[in-house]
């Protein structure tokens, strides 16, 4: 069913007018499937660090929840507040499963699912417990997630974001953007260098200049998806792509110019574990510096 699901999706982006890239990009946003981009825009994004964006992460999931969440509002305006969460959280997994489940769509699905019970329940909890919670649910079903580096990644960067994200809840939307993506890429720094033993020093642009675009180019795709009759959109969605895809190759060359490339790593396991410690525990002495 799932299969099924997949393939009528595929080919209702297939058929909207976009440009070949953009409909590579649209099968990679909302199916999580890259076979349709060429082997020069997959390392343009993959020389950048973007390949994340290209492919369905915890973010995505996040803006799919808004807009359920949102297109859903009638219930709430009838009183049925706990059928609303209901409806949005089993409408999100149904989204996962035909996408085939990735590990950062389960993750974050879990997590919202979990917020939403504890919404239910009048049981409000933290969003690092509720990530624990999720990690050791996934870990329970599947052990050899601890060493998969998608887990590992989609995990820490949450984790990172998590910890400092009573910092950037004080700070002006800009502010607040480039703390969210550096705490991300600082948390995941270890296990990046120990995995691919690069790390890209220029991450934090794509945060300022991608990020609070690909909110919109979801919604978007979405609508246009849903509304093939919008053409109108096209327009936009095929912008924003373009803009990705300058930003990926000014960040690279800039990092060419400036460093000569990307900075290369090569820790052992151990240390990896050890730089890790100490990026949580600087994360966890920030956090708490500004909760004192």
């Amino acid at each position: 069913m799932d299969s099924l699901s997949f393939n009528i999706v595929a080919n209702r982006i297939d058929s909207l007018d976009l440009s070949p890239r953009a409909n590579a990009m649209a099968h990679g946003i909302l199916l999580g499937d890259k076979q349709y981009f060429t082997y020069c825009e997959k390392q343009e994004m993959r020389n950048a660090g973007m390949s994340h964006i290209v492919a369905v992460s915890g973010l995505h999931i996040g803006i799919l929840y808004l807009v359920l969440f949102l297109a859903l509002n009638p219930l709430r305006w009838f009183g049925l507040l706990r059928s609303h969460r209901v409806l949005v959280s089993a409408l999100l997994w149904l989204y996962v499963i035909v996408i085939g489940c990735p590990v950062s769509a389960v993750r974050a699905a879990l997590m919202l699912s979990l917020a939403s019970l504890s919404w239910i329940l009048k049981r409000h909890t933290a969003g690092i417990r509720t990530l624990l919670t999720t990690a050791i649910i996934i870990l329970l079903f599947d052990p050899h997630q601890l060493t998969d580096v998608g887990f590992l990644l989609s995990f820490l960067a949450t984790l990172g974001i998590l910890m400092l994200s009573s910092v950037a809840n004080r700070q002006d939307p800009v502010t607040a953007l480039l703390v969210v993506t550096l705490s991300a890429q600082l948390a995941t720094f270890p296990v990046v260098a120990y995995y691919f033993h690069t790390v890209l020093v220029l991450g934090w642009i794509q945060g300022l200049l991608v990020i609070p675009l690909l909110s919109f180019l979801v919604y978007a795709l979405l609508l246009y998806l849903l509304f093939p009759a919008l053409s109108f959109l096209s327009l936009p969605i095929e912008w924003i792509i373009d803009w990705i895809f300058l930003v990926a190759d000014v960040s690279s060359w800039l990092e060419q110019w400036l460093l000569g490339g990307h900075l290369a790593f090569y820790p052992s396991w151990w240390e990896a574990i050890l730089w890790e410690g100490a990026v949580l525990g600087l994360l966890f002495c920030l956090r708490h510096y500004q909760h004192s």
